[in-house]
Parts: C-alpha cells; sequence; structure tokens
C-alpha cells in the first residue's frame, strides 16, 4: 500500500455544454462524455518517499450512460531527477494498479485503463485562465485553453462547493471554477467518439489535495510490473 501527499492544480475539459452534469450528479449531455484531465503536481507532493513535485499526469476519458468508462494515461516526468521511480509510481497510482488508497474513488471514476504513454506536457494556470498542451511521440495529442465563467453582471467568477465530484478529486472543502473552453482538441485513437475539436464547451479548475498513508515512508515492497506504454 502506497503511502502519499499529493497537491497542486486541476483542470477538467469536457464536450458537455454550460457546466459538466458529473459534477452535479446528472448524466453527461447526449448520453456521452469526452473530455481530458490534468493534474499538476506542487513542490511538497511525494509518494512513498520519492518527490513528483513538477511532474504532472494527464487522463483522456470517454464516458457513456450505458458503457463503463475508459481513460488513456500521460505521464510528464519534468525535471525529476528521480524520473523513471518516480513516473512508475504515479501511475501505479493513478491506474489503480495499488488498490487501497485514496484515490480508488477517482481511479473507478476514470474507467478501464487503456495503457499510458510518455509524453511532454506543458500547462500554465494564471488567475482568470490556463493553457495546456500534451505532446506524445513528437505528435500533439490535446490542447486546450480555457477562461474563469461569470454572469455578465456579475464581477465574481462562477464557482461550486460540496459537488458530486468534489471527493474523486480531490477537492475536499475547496471550490471549483466553472471554466469556458476556450480551445479543446484531443486525438487519442484508443478512445471511442473520434477526435475532438469544440470551443465554447465545459470545464472545472481548482487546487487538489489527495492524502494516504505517509509520504516519506517507502511504502511496502512489490513486485514491479514493467511500464508498458499502449495506444
Amino acid at each position: 500500500m502506497m503511502g502519499y501527499r499529493l497537491t497542486g492544480d486541476f483542470v477538467e475539459c469536457c464536450d458537455c455544454f454550460t457546466v459538466c452534469p458529473c459534477w452535479v450528479a446528472d448524466v453527461p449531455d447526449e448520453d456521452h462524455c469526452s473530455g481530458l484531465y490534468l493534474w499538476s503536481f506542487g513542490e511538497d507532493s511525494r509518494i512513498d518517499g520519492v518527490s513528483v513535485a513538477g511532474m504532472k499526469v494527464a487522463a483522456a476519458t470517454y464516458h457513456a450512460v450505458r458503457a463503463k468508462g475508459q481513460v488513456m494515461l500521460f505521464i510528464d516526468t519534468g525535471a525529476v531527477d528521480t524520473a523513471s521511480q518516480a513516473e512508475r509510481l504515479l501511475l501505479e497510482a493513478f491506474s489503480g494498479r495499488r488498490g487501497g488508497n485514496d484515490l480508488e474513488a477517482l481511479v473507478k471514476l476514470m474507467g478501464v485503463h487503456l495503457g499510458y504513454r510518455p509524453a511532454t506536457i506543458t500547462a500554465t494556470f494564471e488567475r482568470q485562465s490556463f493553457h495546456l498542451e500534451i505532446q506524445a511521440s513528437d505528435q500533439i495529442i490535446a490542447k486546450a485553453a480555457g477562461t474563469n465563467k461569470k454572469f455578465a453582471d456579475q464581477s465574481r467568477f462562477m464557482t461550486m462547493k460540496d459537488t458530486a465530484l468534489s471527493a474523486e478529486m480531490g477537492i475536499g472543502d475547496g471550490e471549483v471554477v466553472v471554466q469556458t473552453m476556450d480551445q479543446l482538441t484531443v486525438d487519442v485513437a484508443a478512445l471511442p467518439g473520434g477526435p475532438l475539436n469544440f470551443r465554447g464547451r465545459s470545464g472545472m479548475r481548482s487546487r487538489f489535495t489527495y492524502r494516504h498513508g505517509d509520504p516519506f515512508s517507502g511504502g511496502m515492497a512489490e513486485e514491479k510490473q514493467p511500464l508498458v506504454a499502449k495506444d
């Protein structure tokens, strides 16, 4: 069982309208949903004593009302000295290879793990906007850019608290800021539905925290499965 403390910036983008219905425990628009998640890990993030600060995990996903979810993972090791070990630990955490931890609800939500690919992931988070890009095998897999949503007659951004996904997304007692996608393109052949290319769709943005066990311990010794990239 792994111990970890993971904190940082989170963003979710999907092809639903206005607000992603999953956050309010409703079915997706048109009975299916394709999207993109990104977790960018902050300074104190570590798993089994290994720092993952500066690294990123992205998940391209597909969900349908009458079909189990499917997910393809992408991991950016960043400028991490223990990149290979940290990459393995993140893959184990976000694909459900090690059970009995607080990420189980997220893994269940994302669905069947189709595989993973190492990637170069760039992400910037400004006060009112974000931008991200995922490149793997010299191909751009995904791009997304969003801005904080607000009603025309209000100065404050639209936020949500105590949502149906607050636990799975590590939001806890915090709140998410509703986003409008200025751009959302995702091209992952392993997922149903074909490439996405949308503007004006929905998203969410927040800080996240996942905690389990002792993040400074070496964890329990287990046989390591090889990292196998699939698409």
